[in-house]
């Protein structure tokens, strides 16, 4: 045991209060996994009878979690105010949150908000997913895709064979510009670094009629990866009709803030849910987050991505950020390409960034316009993107022969997730250029064209 400011406290006392420092409030389970102990019943016994001990002496405090038979375990006021003068934390210092720069805050700011205990819970967990991919081995060799499309020979598209008088048409648009870009040309995968809505919220003033308005800019957490912000929402879908309009509307603010003042914006906004939406109304949740975001934030729809995933696939979806899982499609894109495949190699390696064209590829005899985009599952990018195409391609083609070519064939290529259709009204109104929409599995060699959804679209923004 060691005296720590008049406590008596093993060295596992203090990793543990340490971890509540950094974290706020934490179940049983996620200390376990946080400080890297076996997930076993002893272990979590252990643990547990570690941290009723810490509560006899009122360093730490619990509520219960809703609907759920777990606790959620925090520091008292004593324990903040313990753990603030051991990591020698002065009252003046501002940290980042990012890579254990903490900072200083009162205990009422600093106390996890009571009334949202599962919502907050989900936020600890993304976080220990961060921890857990951070420690995974990096990836030295991709073999299995390469010897896939070695093996296999794709049909219809591929048959597309390049004529000689295919040429080449200037576009301000630059595929080049993806923005898993400069994930792909980093060649060592750097730490993804977390940090939660404490740090994370921003106070930031607006002109309106001449006055001075403070706001405040609150994502529920932030990552950092490859020195892109992306901003986390944890979606629990029981947000809706007003509540939500006015989380987009505030992220519209603060995005009219950054422009104005330069800064750049968050490539992503990632809302995450619980698994259970997997299999429950996601693509219904999915409609209701995409119709919002093009309403309430269409200016900025091309420059930041919407998407969508549960809490569970947040190591994949931190894979195929860092640029590990661009290595799979790297080395598909290689593959085809030394098949001589005009359209899916020179196109795609373009589109991500080895070729730095600024040009489209068009057929002058059969007049298609391929568009050529990435979309893993649940997200907004590319789709509109492959509009952004369109308008390129009508604004050249209106001046060049006074038309317009309505024969526009978007191309969604993918890893492992197809890509789910985006927000209703912005279908609907281009409906003749999306139902011809092809969907391409990069890992596997296979295309499809999905069922174009048929139904009546609901243009009120107060949906579920």
């Amino acid at each position: 045991m060691v005296n720590v400011l008049g406590y008596q406290l093993s060295p596992k006392m203090i990793k543990t209060l340490d971890f509540l420092y950094t974290h706020r409030a934490v179940t049983i389970e996620q200390i376990t996994r946080g400080l890297g102990y076996k997930q076993t019943y002893s272990s979590y016994k252990n643990l547990y009878n570690l941290v009723v001990k810490l509560k006899d002496i009122k360093l730490v405090d619990s509520d219960d979690i809703k609907h759920s038979s777990k606790h959620i375990y925090y520091l008292t006021k004593e324990g903040h105010e313990l753990m603030t003068r051991y990591k020698n934390i002065p009252s003046t210092k501002i940290g980042m949150g990012f890579n254990n720069d903490l900072g200083y805050f009162p205990y009422d700011l600093y106390k996890y908000p009571q009334k949202q205990t599962s919502h907050f819970s989900l936020i600890v967990e993304l976080s220990l997913h961060v921890r857990e991919f951070n420690r995974l081995p990096r990836l030295k060799k991709i073999t299995n895709i390469r010897s896939l499309a070695q093996k296999r020979r794709m049909t219809n598209i591929r048959s597309i064979k390049p004529e000689k008088n295919i040429k080449r048409i200037p576009s301000k648009y630059k595929p080049s510009q993806n923005i898993h870009s400069n994930a792909l040309q980093n060649k060592d995968v750097h730490q993804i670094l977390f940090r939660d809505n404490l740090y994370a919220s921003q106070e930031f003033m607006i002109q309106e009629k001449n006055k001075s308005i403070k706001l405040h800019y609150r994502p529920d957490a932030e990552i950092l990866i490859n020195n892109k912000l992306y901003a986390i929402e944890i979606d629990r879908t029981t947000e809706r009709g007003r509540v939500l309009i006015d989380k987009f509307i505030g992220y519209r603010r603060y995005f009219d803030y950054l422009k104005q003042n330069r800064n750049p914006l968050p490539l992503e906004i990632v809302f995450i849910t619980e698994d259970r939406d997997k299999d429950y109304g996601l693509n219904i949740r999915w409609e209701t987050l995409t119709n919002m975001f093009f309403k309430i934030l269409g200016e900025y729809s091309t420059k930041v991505n919407l998407r969508l995933i549960t809490i569970n696939e947040t190591k994949k979806f931190l894979l195929g950020e860092t640029g590990k899982g661009l290595k799979q499609l790297k080395g598909a894109v290689d593959s085809l390409a030394a098949k001589n495949d005009f359209i899916f190699g020179d196109t795609i390696r373009r589109l991500i960034g080895e070729v730095t064209g600024d040009s489209y590829i068009a057929s002058r005899d059969q007049y298609h316009f391929y568009y050529f985009g990435k979309v893993q599952g649940y997200e907004t990018i590319n789709w509109i993107n492959a509009l952004q195409f369109k308008r390129d391609i009508d604004h050249y083609n209106i001046k060049e022969h006074g038309s317009v070519i309505d024969n526009i064939v978007p191309v969604f290529f993918y890893v492992d997730d197809k890509p789910q259709w985006v927000g209703s009204e912005i279908l609907s109104k281009n409906r003749k250029m999306f139902e011809r929409s092809i969907f391409f599995n990069i890992r596997t060699l296979n295309y499809y064209q999905d069922t174009f959804p048929a139904r009546k679209y609901n243009n009120s923004l107060d949906m579920m």
